[in-house]
């Protein structure tokens, strides 16, 4: 597969990032610093409150002041908000770490993928967008399944702050590689269109008056929304059907492992469709089925492997919706209204999340959350259709 020396040091980035051997245990470390329930899932709200007041501002500065730049900071904040746990005591103590990591994601969030899609732009390799995404989340999921049994290991043997330093060093390590990418250049225009073209209100029009992109966008965001709050539920799910907790290390990571299996052979899975399009709703229907069959099975080990299929098929779509969506933008505006894009997921997740929750508790609450999500992920995939029917009329 052809790349370019950026593109290589993009995905060792985001291995060497995800190499995040606390992720399991932050939950018990809150928990022994004096944390309550309310109180860690208040330090959740600072941080969603966070990324939503940062999402556009952050998709304008990279629009503005460059990708490379953006990124810099969004990995040098990652190491920062990692070395303030080593300060925190209680509960105001663990507030800079959630502002750090909003930091974080609300600046590599629209960035990353505005970066790479340019990157091979710029290279004539923009046909392989979907394929070199794949491969660099592959790159994500094998580092989170390999941190996620190391730590384990570790832990066993040693703390918190063991697995934490181990963190912060390969954060480094992907900031580093981050500052060695390429900037790239933009292209001054001195036109009325240009200047246009870097406002949040040219890039809310082209969402909302482009019939072709707004519907693409409709049906990311709603699933999105729907997907994002449904999938909490899945430990809690298998818990409640039996299934064991020892077991859970080895769920999770099966997911990864075989997430960057599907990803290493994306192109082969491409190969067998027509286009993006066929990807993403295949996926889309294999999720659809996983929602209807759950609350009707009670076997942990059953509910477990649907769950896998239905985690896998949800980033087998990723890459295809990405490269659909990128397709349709421009560059001066792309990570502008993909940030937009993540703060209307963000803000549907913070409001769905806890009515699903409340759902979920009551009553045949399961059948409730489950059908219902089933229905919507319906009407999404209708509204994906009908953009591709507009597609051929053009």
């Amino acid at each position: 597969m052809k790349t370019t020396r950026n593109i290589k040091l993009i995905a060792w980035a985001s291995f060497f990032s995800n190499l995040i051997f606390v992720l399991a245990f932050l939950t018990p470390f809150f928990i022994e610093k004096g944390l309550d329930s309310f109180e860690i899932l208040s330090m959740q709200s600072i941080y969603m409150i966070s990324i939503l007041l940062l999402e556009i501002p952050s998709g304008i500065f990279s629009d503005k002041f460059g990708r490379k730049l953006t990124l810099c900071i969004a990995f040098l904040s990652f190491i920062f908000a990692w070395m303030s746990l080593f300060y925190a005591k209680d509960f105001v103590s663990f507030i800079p770490y959630q502002i750090l990591f909003a930091i974080g994601t609300s600046f590599i969030s629209g960035t990353y993928e505005s970066y790479i899609f340019e990157e091979l732009k710029m290279n004539g390799l923009e046909h392989s967008y979907k394929e070199i995404l794949a491969n660099i989340e592959s790159y994500k999921f094998i580092a989170m399944a390999l941190s996620g049994i190391l730590a384990s290991i570790i832990y066993k043997f040693s703390n918190f702050y063991v697995i934490l330093i181990l963190t912060i060093i390969f954060s480094i390590i992907a900031a580093f590689i981050i500052f060695l990418i390429d900037s790239h250049k933009k292209i001054e225009e001195k036109n009325e269109r240009h200047e246009k073209l870097f406002t949040l209100k040219y890039s809310i029009n082209i969402i909302f008056k482009e019939e072709n992109i707004n519907l693409i966008i409709l049906e990311s965001i709603i699933f999105s929304w729907i997907i994002s709050s449904f999938f909490h539920f899945n430990q809690i799910m298998l818990k409640e059907n039996g299934f064991p907790v020892y077991l859970n290390g080895i769920y999770i990571t099966s997911i990864f492992l075989l997430s960057a299996v599907i990803m290493k052979n994306y192109k082969g899975i491409e190969n067998k469709f027509n286009n993006n399009y066929s990807i993403v709703i295949l996926s889309n229907i294999v999720i659809i089925i996983g929602l209807f069959l759950l609350p009707i099975i009670n076997n942990g080990y059953i509910l477990a492997s649907i769950w896998i299929l239905m985690f896998v098929f949800r980033y087998l779509r990723n890459p295809a919706i990405s490269n659909i969506i990128n397709n349709n933008l421009i560059d001066e505006t792309r990570a502008t209204i993909l940030s937009f894009i993540s703060l209307i997921e963000n803000l549907g997740g913070i409001l769905i999340s806890p009515v699903f929750g409340y759902i979920y508790s009551c009553t045949h609450g399961v059948y409730l959350v489950s059908y219902f999500s089933a229905i919507v992920i319906i009407i999404s995939t209708f509204l994906l259709y009908r953009s591709i029917l507009q597609v051929s009329k053009e």
